[in-house]
């Protein structure tokens, strides 16, 4: 039984690693960890449960999974030692030096 559940966690787009996903982002936002602008307008996270295949459920799947790629990358930066809010600086000194820049259009 264990191995099936990690299995279906493995494959993220997966109705249980969906909301094993959202909810993790859910706590994240009530316990303050994670701060949402005012403006953002922020779908029903209820939804992946109580309707799985809605507008809101999608959005707000593709909210956590968002999220979580960008806290795995913020997370992998860190490890290789990129200083946090760095990484645009960095992102576009590393595609320099790859290939230089040209002013042509």
């Amino acid at each position: 039984m264990l191995k099936e559940d990690v299995e279906a966690l493995l494959d993220r787009l997966s109705s249980k690693a969906t909301k094993v996903q959202v909810t993790a982002v859910y706590a994240e936002i009530i316990s303050g960890r994670m701060k949402i602008s005012a403006h953002i307008d922020l779908p029903d996270f209820n939804a992946i449960f109580k309707a799985p295949e809605s507008d809101d459920a999608k959005r707000v799947a593709s909210f956590a999974r968002a999220h979580i790629n960008g806290f795995a990358a913020a997370s992998f930066l860190k490890e290789i030692g990129v200083p946090e809010n760095n990484w645009p600086e960095t992102f576009w000194n590393e595609a320099f030096d790859l290939d230089g820049c040209d002013n042509g259009y």
